[in-house]
């Protein structure tokens, strides 16, 4: 046994996994405040819609609680308030009229405290205790050709260079764990005669700052960096000099030649990296054989850094767009340096190799490519991934949604988009894809609230298969509402406020339609042909400036639009779209996007670019009062969404479980939540050679 504790950071309370995974699936498939605060509202409905957002899903009980607190205190008491003290069995059973401790208010009211208490008790822990290693325990760095480098330690400087503090954070815990893990691997392999891990792959290494640190002093191990963007790579490139992973090109000439043939020849303008052999790198271009170039192969491209230092690991960067979990294109062209052990043994290193994948928070269905890589290829005995922009993920049980039920594309064909489901998308695990419940979809819910008895609402609900988050519930599982501070909080309900009220301006003005959700159907029901929905205008982040008031802000919002409207008509906005997004929309509905913003941009620009000043002061003060309401929804939401995190991350580790290759799985923190809250490590270990050939 590899794994170092419980398979998962189980908050107080539960002794077993399983246990845990009951009652957070028992709680997220019952809790009907959830479903509207995770997924049923946007905050772009807040000011539109009629009867009032707040005071429609949220409960009277609450809201007169609310009216007696600033917002600082309830974010006090929903962030950082001990449950065990706040939540008490006394507390639960006090009056509304006995004053709270801790600033002699009222006591919230019992649904309350029950809801936020059930939340904090099923959240995961995310607290972060670095072990400190003993000097035996790390890597040694391999013996050196070059007696005049074998000392050399890159400077924490130039390994550094480029990192913020967060990242630099990232880099020295993961980057530990992982060479921690594989040499717990090897040590494990070597007991049973078996070849080691010969190299560590990472999915999307970007600048690979992760893949330079492990490659140098003192964990000097191969690395694999897979990246689709050349500009990329050529950066990175440039990084491994500066530490001595690629040796200083010397290039020598004859400059009587050169002069006389530079009008005739053209030379290869000389970068500072040092180029590997232009011959035995040939072999490995891309083969012509029809078993090789299949079209759900994207070419690979490789491009080998030797170390100058040899007694420190090498980085080969492999430039690849990665779209499933299928590695054969890449593997293939890996070149391997033999392993003294697997010479020994008698191994074949070009033909065994052993990889494990690792990725510091992979977006989206990238993730999920990296774990299932485990399964689909021979050559990866483990995966270790930090995953992140939960909203890049597609959908497997469809239909894929956009902002809100009320925010659809007023296309035809989005019907037809609509019906298409992802396998690489949520949930991965068959327990969350086949989990029978019963379900209210919130718009209904909250409709249901006005006309029917709560009695006989339950009754309504319909038996649902399968666990569904939409966009905004999965663009709410990114928030961090822990790390939350006055001003930080204070700044993004600004942001959410003019967004909201633009939105109000936007429908008055007529630039978007007012919002209908009688006639829209369950997320999880096909579609009608039709929708009497707003086609979604996103705006995106603006400059600092634009939120020096409300009126720079609209002033800010329709210049934006204007440029996002260019920038769609020439196709360079589908650069910010994963190719998995793309795949899913198809060109047609991609034209009409294009189109759609060109419209809003136009409408903006006649009916809300010619307002004056003074007209839309007037916009902002007729609806401050309501700001606070907003930011008490907004923090509801962030505080409900922490529940989907734990959802999307047990959703992972419950598919590696159901796989009959692996033998171990589990999920563990791999830095403090305060510095990076998307904090949580996925490993997932195959069973061994000798194990497999012991139940054959």
């Amino acid at each position: 046994m590899i794994c170092p504790g419980p398979p998962l950071p189980l908050p107080k309370g539960f002794t077993t996994a399983g246990d845990y995974v009951d009652s957070l699936l028992d709680f997220a498939t019952k809790s009907h405040i959830l479903h509207y605060l995770c997924g049923g509202v946007h905050i772009l409905d807040f000011f539109t819609q009629s009867p009032d957002l707040y005071c429609t899903i949220i409960p009277e009980e609450w809201r007169q609680w609310f009216d007696t607190q600033d917002i600082q205190d309830i974010l006090e008491f929903l962030l950082r308030e001990n449950p065990d003290v706040s939540v008490s069995a006394k507390s639960l059973h006090s009056t509304a009229q006995e004053p709270r401790s801790k600033n002699g208010g009222p006591m919230p009211p019992q649904s309350l405290l029950q809801y936020v208490c059930s939340i904090k008790k099923l959240c995961l822990d995310t607290s972060f205790s670095p072990q400190k290693k003993e000097a035996s325990k790390v890597s040694k760095p391999r013996q050196s050709v070059k007696q005049n480098k074998s000392n050399y330690m890159p400077s924490n400087h130039a390994l550094i260079a480029g990192m913020s503090p967060k990242k630099q954070h990232e880099v020295l815990h993961f980057a530990s764990f992982v060479a921690e893990l594989t040499d717990s691997l090897n040590a494990a392999m070597e007991k049973t005669n078996n070849s080691l891990i010969s190299h560590i792959v990472d999915f999307g290494s970007g600048q690979n700052y992760l893949g330079r640190t492990l490659a140098t002093k003192p964990y000097c191990k191969d690395i694999i960096a897979i990246e689709s963007r050349p500009h990329v790579v050529q950066g990175a490139k440039r990084m491994d000099y500066r530490v001595n992973l690629v040796a200083k090109e010397v290039v020598m000439r004859n400059k009587k030649e050169f002069r006389n043939n530079s009008g005739t020849k053209q030379l290869k303008k000389s970068n500072g990296l040092a180029d590997v052999d232009l011959e035995s790198l040939s072999t490995f271009q891309p083969s012509n054989d029809s078993s090789t170039t299949e079209a759900s192969h994207k070419e690979a491209k490789l491009d080998s850094v030797s170390a100058a230092d040899s007694s420190m690991g090498s980085v080969q960067y492999v430039e690849h767009q990665i779209s499933s979990g299928d590695l054969a294109p890449v593997i293939e062209k890996i070149k391997t340096k033999p392993d003294a052990v697997d010479v020994a043994r008698g191994h074949n290193p070009r033909f065994e190799h052993k990889m494990m994948v690792v990725s510091l928070h992979s977006c989206g269905n990238l993730l999920h490519h990296g774990i299932r890589s485990l399964v689909l290829n021979d050559s990866v005995h483990a995966v270790a991934m930090v995953g992140c922009c939960y909203n890049l993920m597609t959908e497997r049980l469809g239909p894929p949604t956009y902002i809100s039920p009320s925010l659809q594309h007023t296309f035809p064909r989005t019907a037809q988009a609509s019906a298409r489901r992802d396998p690489h998308g949520f949930p991965m695990s068959e327990r969350l894809a086949t989990l029978q419940h019963t379900m209210i979809e919130p718009y209904n819910y909250l409709r249901l609230q006005q006309t029917v008895d709560s009695n006989e609402i339950e009754g309504l609900a319909s038996i649902q298969t399968g666990l569904r988050l939409n966009l905004t519930a999965r663009m709410m599982a990114v928030q961090a509402p822990r790390n939350w501070t006055p001003d930080t909080s204070e700044g993004f309900f600004t942001r959410h406020f003019y967004r909201a009220l633009l939105q109000r301006i936007f429908v008055d003005k007529g630039v978007v339609d007012s919002p209908n959700h009688n006639s829209l159907r369950s997320s999880g029901v096909s579609l009608p042909d039709t929708l009497d929905g707003t086609s979604p205008i996103v705006i995106g982040a603006l400059s600092k400036g634009c939120y020096t008031s409300f009126t720079t802000y609209v002033r800010g919002a329709v210049a934006k639009l204007e440029q996002i409207a260019i920038k769609e008509r020439s196709g360079n906005g589908q650069a910010s779209r994963t190719s998995d997004q793309t795949s899913l929309m198809g060109d047609e509905l991609l034209k009409h996007r294009a189109n759609n913003f060109d419209i809003a941009s136009q409408l903006a620009k006649e009916k809300v670019g010619v307002l004056t000043d003074e007209e839309i002061l007037e916009y902002e003060t007729r609806f401050q009062q309501r700001k606070k309401d907003l930011c008490i929804v907004w923090s509801l939401m962030a505080f409900s969404a922490q529940i989907l995190e734990a959802l999307i991350l047990i959703d992972r580790w419950l598919w590696l479980k159901e796989q009959d290759c692996v033998e171990e799985a589990w999920v563990q923190t791999a830095f403090e939540y305060e510095k990076s809250p998307r904090n949580m490590v996925i490993v997932g270990i195959k069973k061994s050679l000798k194990f497999e050939e012991d139940h054959r």
